[in-house]
């Protein structure tokens, strides 16, 4: 069996994180961690901070725990009702936008490496184009 190994450290750096932070849409409800992102946009010190501390969770591949977790919030399907039935409901899940900017760095970074990825474990079908798990054996 072939595996593909990626060396974490060369992998992620803070230049990724902050292009994931100016990608990223602050305009959104704040997670149950209460950090808001905008602040981001307000402070380089506090910008550089950041984007150092995360660098370092992914480096490591150890996100804290409260980064991922979500609030779930029920909205109603109909406008105007205050306490809809569950059935006229939809369940949304509100995260950290710290979660958020880790997620944005990792999809950005498949984006960009996904294909010398696949090359290297190439027993993966998934995320190849052009193929389909049922064309592999």
């Amino acid at each position: 069996m072939m595996t593909c190994e990626i060396n974490m450290e060369a992998f992620f750096n803070i230049e990724d994180v902050e292009k994931a932070i100016k990608e990223s849409n602050f305009n959104k409800a704040i997670g149950p961690d209460g950090f808001d992102g905008k602040i981001l946009t307000k402070s380089e010190e506090i910008l550089k901070t950041v984007s150092e501390k995360i660098t370092e969770w992914l480096k490591s591949g150890k996100i804290p725990q409260y980064i991922k977790e979500g609030r779930l919030i029920l909205l109603s399907k109909t406008s105007g009702e205050h306490y809809p039935e569950v059935n006229n409901t939809r369940a949304i899940i509100v995260n950290s936008h710290l979660n958020k900017i880790v997620e944005k760095v990792i999809v950005n970074k498949l984006q960009e490496k996904g294909s010398e990825l696949m090359r290297k474990g190439n027993q993966q079908s998934g995320f190849k184009q052009k193929k389909m798990a049922l064309t592999q054996t």
